[in-house]
């Protein structure tokens, strides 16, 4: 089973990696698009992913799905999210090798636009709780 876990993590990098510079949000606009332009990117991975628009829904997904494990320290492939609570606005995308891929609000395309510890510093300005979920 690892070795298949290996694979599929490699799988949601490739899958983010090979969309950056696309808009991938089709319904929510681009300063809220990070949910369903993740739930796009999981889609090229599990052909069945639901697209979602909310940080709050997608975490609730992954934290109860079988192709995801809640991990403390994330890997290349990892999906990361901090979700919104009331007015803090949360932000998702997936871990890379130096930086991690979302939505940029500011021109609705999927980018690589965190550096690895800019991420966790962002969820900490934003007072928000930070998830990984290992893809399995």
């Amino acid at each position: 089973e690892a070795a298949d876990s290996g694979k599929v993590v490699v799988g949601v990098y490739d899958a983010a990696k090979a969309v950056i510079g696309y808009d991938l949000s089709k319904i929510a606009d681009d300063e809220r698009g990070c949910a369903e332009s993740l739930s796009r990117v999981l889609r090229k991975v599990y052909p069945d992913f639901p697209i979602f628009v909310r940080t709050t829904e997608l975490n609730g997904y992954l934290k109860t799905s079988p192709h995801f494990r809640v991990v403390l320290h994330p890997t290349v492939g990892c999906v990361a999210i901090m979700p919104t609570e009331g007015a803090k606005i949360g932000h998702c995308g997936v871990w890379g090798k130096e930086w991690v891929m979302s939505n940029t609000s500011e021109v609705g395309r999927w980018e690589a636009n965190y550096r690895l510890k800019e991420w966790e510093a962002e969820a900490n300005r934003r007072y928000l709780p930070l998830f990984h979920y290992l893809p399995l």
